[in-house]
């Protein structure tokens, strides 16, 4: 899933992540999970608010990717080179 809000800042991700913990808290889920890249800096300023841990790191994952997706670009808008996973959680058993 991706956002691309017209205005950002005004709590759209947050409510979508709030949707998600209550749907899987009602499907008795354990955990939540997400996967991103290095550069997505605003996201994971939010997720880590929100609780998330980070539990891997998938060094030059992106690199790899683009022998299959060569359109994944070198360098993100903020001019943060694309490189790796990270793979985040939140646990909802506690």
């Amino acid at each position: 899933m991706a956002i691309a809000s017209v205005r950002e800042g005004i709590g759209v991700g947050r409510g979508l992540l709030e949707a998600v913990r209550e749907a899987a808290v009602a499907a008795a889920c354990w955990r939540l999970w997400l996967v991103t890249t290095n550069n997505n800096v605003r996201a994971l300023e939010l997720y880590q608010r929100w609780g998330v841990n980070l539990v891997a790191l998938r060094r030059d994952a992106i690199v790899e990717a683009r022998s299959l997706k060569p359109s994944i670009p070198e360098r993100a808008k903020n001019e943060i080179p694309i490189q790796h996973e990270l793979e985040l959680e939140l646990r909802l058993d506690n």
